[in-house]
C-alpha cells in the first residue's frame, strides 16, 4: 500500500469515527451475510455428492432442513434490522404501515378472490354463449323446421345478458379496488 492510500484511509476512517455505533452494526450484519452465502456454498458440495452421488438417507434427509434454516435465521434477521431501520428513520410512519399493511393485505386477497370468481363465471358464460351459438348453427334445419328459432334467440340473448353482467361484476370490482386501496 503506497502513502496516498494510506492517507486515504485514514480520512475515511476519521469520517466514521462519530458513527462508530452503526459502523460495527454494518460490519456485523456484513460479515452474517458473508457467513449464510459461504455456508450456503459450503453445503453445496456434501449436498449434491451425498444426495445425488451416494443417496445417502441421512443427507437428503437433513440438507433440506438445513437449507431452510440458513435462509430462515437470514431473512428472519433481515426483517428485524430493516423494521429497526423504518422506526428510527420515522417512527410514526413506520407504525401506520405496520398498522394499516394488514387491513391492505385482508382487503386486496379479498378483491384477487372476486376477481378470479367473477373471472371463472365470465368463462362460463363465454362458453354459454358459445355452445348455443354452435348448437344453434349445427342445428340450423331443426330449428327451423319446428320454429325454434325465438326460443333460440331467447336462450343466446339470456346467455349474453349473463356474460355483461358478469363483466359488469368485475369491471365494477376493478374500478372499485384502486381508490379503496388508495383510501386506506
Amino acid at each position: 500500500m503506497q502513502a496516498t492510500d494510506t492517507g486515504a484511509y485514514r480520512r475515511l476512517l476519521a469520517d466514521v469515527k462519530p458513527h462508530w455505533r452503526a459502523f460495527i452494526f454494518a460490519s456485523i450484519g456484513l460479515v452474517l451475510v458473508a457467513g449464510t452465502e459461504g455456508a450456503f456454498v459450503a453445503m453445496l458440495k456434501p449436498m449434491l455428492d451425498g444426495s445425488f452421488v451416494e443417496h445417502d438417507p441421512r443427507i437428503i434427509t437433513w440438507t433440506p432442513v438445513a437449507l431452510i434454516l440458513l435462509f430462515l435465521v437470514r431473512d428472519s434477521l433481515t426483517v428485524i434490522v430493516l423494521l429497526g431501520y423504518m422506526f428510527y428513520i420515522d417512527g410514526l410512519l413506520a407504525m401506520i404501515l405496520l398498522l394499516g399493511g394488514p387491513p391492505i393485505a385482508h382487503l386486496i386477497t379479498w378483491i384477487s378472490k372476486r376477481f378470479r370468481r367473477y373471472s371463472s363465471r365470465i368463462q362460463h358464460s363465454v362458453g354459454d354463449v358459445t355452445r348455443i351459438a354452435e348448437e344453434t348453427i349445427e342445428g340450423q334445419r331443426v330449428v327451423k323446421t319446428f320454429g325454434g328459432q325465438g326460443y333460440e334467440q331467447q336462450r343466446f340473448e339470456a346467455a349474453n345478458e349473463e356474460n355483461r353482467k358478469q363483466n359488469m361484476k368485475l369491471e365494477t370490482t376493478s374500478a372499485a379496488s384502486v381508490p379503496i386501496v388508495q383510501l386506506i
